[in-house]
């Protein structure tokens, strides 16, 4: 209604200026000078009528202008709001038909006692599919932006999961969640600038941050950013982190315990040393040596251990290495 008041008022303010028997008495003819299109062969297969409303038009611009402004401003917000209105209708039904085809979501804080595989065997006998998968409030950041807080989702059963949760890729067909990596929501990756190939940090609330590279973009665009990566992934992340970590704390450790052990060992060596004799207490490089090769072969053995027991773990319980 502003356009159209707006376009009338411009249109007819200059006119209502002027007096009526101006009105009324016309324009004068008497200086029209022809224009040079009227001297082309295109003017001159031009219908009479099409010729009147070509010259009326240049003739009069500001009644051109404002009918313009009035008749493209209506219609932009006519299919401004039909596209709004119709656009979202189409995500609501294409998100919870396409991507997600579920009721509820059920929260266990552990696994242990089986309140999952409990209420799991209660849905499967009512005939109702479910999946189970490892969910987690992470905070992400590319390199060089900024962070944001995101849900990451670990299925723990990925042919069960595709029942409910269909991942889709954004350019066409499922998401590969065997694909090394992680899989981001189109609205992370829109937002946060981020797409295939990129790194991506995910930090936990205890500090412990891993890096991954990113498989794909899929279509997840309501509620919540998401990011989903398969168990496997998930599981040689944790043995990376304990493999890594490992190295630079053993490398740590045998350097302080040599500086310790040559202390503690020339403190002993006076210690024992009688007093009608005399004990050499420099620094022994063999025991240094000796001390380096024994923590390697502990820390190693420990090592082996941790990442044989890395898939008898629940995922929950990669938090308490």
């Amino acid at each position: 209604m502003a356009l159209i008041l707006g376009s009338t008022w411009l249109a007819i303010h200059g006119l209502l200026k002027r007096n009526a028997i101006d009105l009324l008495s016309g324009e004068s003819t008497a200086n029209v000078k022809e224009r040079f299109y009227e001297h082309t062969r295109l003017w001159s297969r031009m219908s009479l009528f099409s010729q009147t409303v070509v010259n009326n038009c240049v003739n009069d611009t500001r009644r051109v202008v404002a009918a313009l402004v009035g008749v493209v401003g209506c219609t932009a917000l006519i299919v401004t709001a039909v596209t709004l209105l119709g656009n979202v209708a189409l995500s609501l039904i294409r998100h919870y038909e396409e991507v997600y085809e579920f009721n509820s979501v059920a929260c266990f804080d552990d696994e242990g006692d089986g309140q999952a595989k409990a209420a799991a065997m209660v849905l499967y006998d009512e005939g109702v599919y479910s999946s189970p998968a490892f969910m987690r409030q992470l905070q992400a950041r590319k390199e060089g932006g900024s962070r944001s807080l995101v849900r990451l989702v670990v299925p723990t059963n990925e042919r069960v999961f595709k029942n409910v949760y269909h991942v889709i890729s954004s350019s066409g067909g499922e998401a590969d969640l065997e694909k090394d990596g992680v899989w981001v929501s189109a609205a992370y990756g829109e937002h946060m600038g981020v797409g295939a190939g990129d790194q991506v940090t995910l930090t936990e609330n205890t500090g412990k941050t891993h890096d991954f590279t990113v498989a794909g973009v899929f279509d997840y665009y309501l509620l919540r950013q998401e990011f989903v990566m398969s168990k496997e992934t998930s599981a040689r992340q944790a043995k990376a982190y304990i493999y890594r970590d490992s190295i630079v704390l053993t490398i740590i450790g045998v350097l302080l315990g040599i500086l310790l052990g040559a202390i503690v060992g020339g403190y002993t060596v006076f210690a024992l040393e009688p007093d009608e004799g005399f004990f050499i207490k420099s620094f022994y490089p063999p025991a240094a040596l000796v001390g380096c090769v024994g923590a390697v072969v502990f820390a190693g053995a420990a090592l082996l251990w941790s990442l044989r027991r890395i898939p008898r773990f629940d995922l929950t319980d990669i938090n308490r290495f």
